[in-house]
C-alpha cells in the first residue's frame, strides 16, 4: 500500500489514500500472495551450520539453489563483508 501511497504522490495532484484506491475484495488476496513470495524468498537454515559462520551457510545455499555467476559474486561479497 505504501508503494501505491508514493506511486500517487510522484504522479503528481491529489494523493488518495491507499483505502481509496483498492478495492476491498482485493486485499486479502494481495495480502496471500504477497506471503506465498515471501515464504520462497526465505529458507530455513539448521542452527549448527548458522554457528559455522556466514561463509558456511553461503556455501550451503550456494551448492543447493543454482545461481548465475554474478549471484555467486554477490553472495561471496556480501559475506565477506559480513565478516
Amino acid at each position: 500500500m505504501a508503494k501505491l501511497w508514493r506511486d500517487r504522490e510522484n504522479m503528481g495532484g491529489d494523493p488518495k489514500a491507499p483505502q481509496e484506491i483498492l478495492d476491498e475484495a482485493i486485499v486479502p488476496t494481495m495480502i496471500a500472495r504477497n506471503a506465498e513470495r515471501e515464504k520462497s524468498k526465505c529458507k530455513a537454515v539448521p542452527l549448527p551450520d548458522i554457528e559455522k559462520g556466514p561463509g558456511h551457510v553461503a556455501w550451503l545455499l550456494v551448492s543447493k539453489f543454482p545461481f548465475n555467476e554474478e549471484q555467486i559474486d554477490a553472495i561471496a561479497l556480501m559475506t565477506y563483508v559480513a565478516n
